[in-house]
């Protein structure tokens, strides 16, 4: 060790309060009663001997602000100014001494033209508060002399405009506050420019129109927060010279932008932005998964769809979609119309039709995907707040809806033909009407909501995703998600559950009846025909019901993890919107109207194999196959006709005595006849006009014929309503017989009067 020589006791105090602070510390301990206390130091003097133009305290306090007063209104204490609140002006900046190192002004309302000229006596300020000021304008360079200030507040004040340069000079600052100057609506170029020491800076709540470049040259920052600002146009170059670790923009409207936004910025470590788009344009150093939101489930930087095989998808589900279900409605309406007078008929038209605004939305997303192609990033907003992208949205929820509705009305016509054969409860075309406009009622007001209350939407249901659909498959709560809930999962998922249970009955029913057909018959073919018959209902039930579950119920157990909180792989969301829940309506043509032109086709080949065989070659008939037997009540209205055999229209008119033995018979024949029809997917009229009898002796012998072609029978449904003639016709035969017995009757009775 060395030993210093100090010469002067002075000179010791000086430099222990420097070098050796815990002398300070200890000095701060002490108490001057009616005295004066030195600061730093132990030593107490009179008070007397304070500004007495010596200086006794060895730091020189005792006579630092001798020739100063404070200003009125204001309260000092040494080098530190409160004037809150108080009615001061612009003036008092100059009443106060130039070693002032704090200065409150807050919430003084007359100093509107504060910084409209610059400060220029108060070079050693530390901390400047002038917020709730209600000042205005600032001038560039007002804080130019001011170069040891640490902290500014300017919250909550009225400027409207921050001007080029007006925080040059602050190269020591380390705090400046902004907040709450709701009025600011332009950055002019450089207008941050000389703040070299800052390192973290907030603006936000603001209403910037637009930010200009070169706004934040020479920052050198940790954090910049721009969010929640409503910035709606940004140049290029605007962090042209800034260094900044962390940038926040979101919550901006930002619609005018180019590729040089993120230009000449330095240093950053994460960028969160208001969308994707503008990750397209980071800065190369920055990876991808530092900049955010994340990108969406769909779209990329320059696709709609960014994964090709969904593009291809959606031009192919989209096109059989369309054309399948155009065809179907064609066929129904032109060669099928007598299943329009039926319950069946109407609901699966209206099924095509919905399908086919399945179809138009698919189209719809698929042109704007190929239109937008290699340049989606700069067309998203324009995209998804476009006429044509709530357009598309409105029409894939009323087409999903819709699809629903019917499907679950489909099945409980089914239900009602099988439990009610003879048609007691029956949808007719008036009930059928009813019923399919009603669904088509509810789903358009479903879509149509969200269009109408916009203020409850905010505008963004079909609007957030580039595809312009609202299923809730993410854990993100937008505006309208609980929506989304309640129709996407929870409507669609009963509707579901109710048509397979519907369906599941219908098959109980079906294998029923079949089973107690097969237990009545005894021969092995027979049993073998219902059996194949069983299997026939029990494939078309499944696929039915398979497609409905491969639609709807993957999307309800998405929307039930994401509510629950677990994250749904983007590419299962786009795969689900895109490929499964459109599926469904490509198919349904396939399952209602090709297998009806295919079950008719198959029909009418053994029409014509009935057709080309006589009635004058039973041996022949005989060797023809399954189909012989019916031969023996048929006959067609070109044939030539056994003048014996007359139509029981002309019974009716016709005094021909008909008994109730005849009736049984001619049942019984009829009955047989059907069920030979029946089993060759074939159906013939039970009128009147078409049912010739056999009469003899002006009496019915039972023996029928049919003089009418036959048709193609391809559900269970035309049958049922093929038997149900029947009994219509046996209930005339029994009220004819009835009548003609009490006509003789009274016949007899006048006569023995």
């Amino acid at each position: 060790m060395r030993d210093i020589v100090l010469k002067s006791f002075k000179t010791l105090v000086r430099l222990g309060s420097r070098y050796f602070p815990g002398l300070c510390k200890e000095a701060s301990t002490v108490t001057c009663p009616n005295e004066y206390k030195c600061a730093a130091s132990k030593t107490c003097i009179p008070n007397e001997q304070v500004c007495d133009g010596e200086a006794q305290c060895v730091h020189g306090d005792d006579e630092r602000l001798c020739n100063y007063s404070c200003p009125h209104n204001c309260t000092c204490s040494e080098y530190t100014t409160d004037c809150t609140v108080d009615a001061v002006d612009k003036d008092i900046l100059t009443l106060l001494h130039k070693n002032t190192r704090s200065v409150d002004l807050s919430g003084n309302k007359n100093l509107e033209e504060l910084l409209m000229s610059p400060i220029t006596n108060l070079p050693f300020l530390i901390s400047l508060n002038i917020s709730n000021c209600g000042i205005e304008y600032m001038t560039g360079k007002v804080f130019q002399s001011m170069v040891n200030l640490h902290v500014l507040d300017l919250g909550f004040n009225k400027l409207v405009k921050i001007p080029s340069a007006a925080f040059v000079g602050l190269r020591k600052l380390i705090y400046l506050n902004m907040l709450g100057n709701t009025d600011i609506h332009s950055f002019e170029p450089n207008s941050m420019i000389g703040l070299s020491s800052l390192k973290e800076f907030e603006i936000t709540g603001v209403n910037i129109q637009k930010m200009s470049s070169r706004t934040f040259a020479g920052l050198n920052l940790d954090t910049l927060l721009l969010s929640g600002n409503n910035i709606a146009e940004m140049e290029d170059d605007v962090f042209l010279g800034m260094n900044a670790k962390l940038l926040d923009m979101e919550a901006n409207q930002i619609s005018v932008f180019d590729k040089g936004l993120f230009r000449g910025v330095s240093g950053l470590l994460s960028l969160h932005t208001p969308a994707y788009k503008f990750c397209c344009i980071r800065p190369t150093y920055l990876a991808d998964e530092d900049c955010f939101p994340e990108r969406d489930e769909f779209s990329s930087c320059a696709d709609l769809l960014r994964v090709s095989a969904l593009q291809t998808m959606l031009w192919l589900i989209g096109l059989v979609a369309l054309f399948g279900n155009i065809l179907s409605v064609i066929y129904r309406l032109i060669y099928d119309r007598e299943r329009l007078k039926l319950g069946f008929g109407i609901f699966v038209t209206n099924l095509a039709i919905a399908d086919f605004i399945m179809g138009v939305y698919l189209i719809i997303i698929a042109i704007a995907d190929a239109a937008y192609r290699k340049r989606y990033i700069f067309m998203d907003e324009y995209w998804r707040n476009s006429t044509w992208c709530t357009l598309a949205g409105f029409l894939s929820t009323v087409s999903s809806e819709a699809s629903v509705f019917f499907l679950c009305l489909i099945t409980l016509d089914r239900l009602l033909v099988i439990k009610y054969p003879f048609g007691q409860i029956r949808f007719n075309t008036k009930t059928a009407g009813i019923a399919s406009g009603l669904a088509w009622f509810i789903s358009v007001t479903i879509g149509i909501i969200p269009i109408i209350y916009k203020d409850h939407f905010e505008g963004r249901f079909y609007s957030k995703s580039g595809v312009c659909i609202a299923l809730p498959l993410t854990r993100d709560r937008p505006p309208g998600w609980l929506y989304s809930i309640v129709i996407f999962v929870g409507l669609n998922f009963v509707t579901f559950c109710l048509i397979a249970i519907g369906q599941v009955v219908i098959y109980m029913e079906i294998k029923k009846a079949t089973s107690g057909i097969r237990r009545s018959s005894t021969r092995k073919g027979k049993a073998g025909t219902g059996r194949r018959r069983e299997l026939a209902v029990a494939r078309n039930l499944f696929l039915v019901v398979s497609t409905d579950f491969l639609c709807w119920f993957p999307i309800g157990c998405m929307g039930m993890m994401a509510m629950s909180g677990h994250v749904i792989p983007g590419e299962v969301y786009a795969w689900t919107a895109v490929f499964i829940l459109p599926v469904n309506s490509a198919l349904n043509p396939v399952l209602y109207t090709l297998t009806a032109c295919l079950a008719k086709k198959k029909a009418k080949e053994r029409r014509d194999t009935l057709k080309s065989t006589t009635l004058n070659s039973p041996q022949r008939v005989r060797k023809s196959g399954p189909c012989h037997r019916v031969f023996r009540y048929f006959i067609t209205e070109g044939d030539n006709q056994n003048q014996m055999y007359i139509s029981l229209s002309d019974v009716y008119n016709k005094d021909i005595k008909v008994s109730t033995k005849h009736i049984l018979k001619i049942v019984q024949n009829l009955s047989h006849c059907l069920g030979l029809l029946h089993k060759n997917s074939l159906k013939v009229n039970i009128e009147d006009r078409y049912i010739y009898v056999n009469v003899v002796n002006n009496k019915l012998s039972g023996d029928v014929q049919i003089r009418h072609e036959p048709s193609v029978c391809v559900s269970q449904e035309m049958k049922r309503e093929n038997m149900y003639q029947l009994g219509q016709l046996t209930r005339r035969l029994l009220n004819h017989v009835m009548k003609t017995k009490v006509n003789v009757a009274n016949g007899t009775d006048e006569q023995s009067v």
